[in-house]
């Protein structure tokens, strides 16, 4: 999808406008936990992000399907206090265009929050002032 726009709206036409009644999801992901150090894949997400989307819109359901892009917490550098959250200083190149992108769509950034889990657990040991 990311090679061009005919392969995306394709994609679209077999995988989502044929079964638009059935829909039950409202995103869809592209570059599931892409790292930044793959750059045979990094390069592929953001044009495949920006075809998704155009053919999303192409067959008209941009009001019941988005597109965007899970990372996953490794990306993170600072999460806690949440206000001041940011990501790793290396991420940066990679994970600037994807955000622009999806806050011009007004879309959200997907985490996959695995890792999460264990912080959670120790969440009562935590001192929150």
């Amino acid at each position: 999808m990311a090679s061009s726009r005919e392969n995306a709206r394709e994609w679209m036409k077999r995988n989502v406008r044929n079964h638009s009644s059935d829909i039950i999801s409202h995103y869809i992901t592209t570059g599931n936990e892409v790292k930044p150090l793959d750059t045979t894949l990094t390069r592929l997400v953001h044009p495949g992000l920006t075809n998704v989307h155009e053919s999303i819109v192409f067959h008209g359901h941009n009001d019941q399907v988005e597109v965007s892009v899970a990372v996953d917490t490794t990306l993170i550098g600072l999460s806690f206090p949440t206000p001041q959250g940011t990501f790793n200083g290396d991420t940066r190149p990679y994970m600037d265009p994807i955000i622009g992108f999806l806050v011009d769509i007004n879309a959200p950034l997907l985490l996959n929050i695995y890792r999460y889990f264990r912080y959670i657990s120790l969440i009562i040991s935590m001192v929150i002032n």
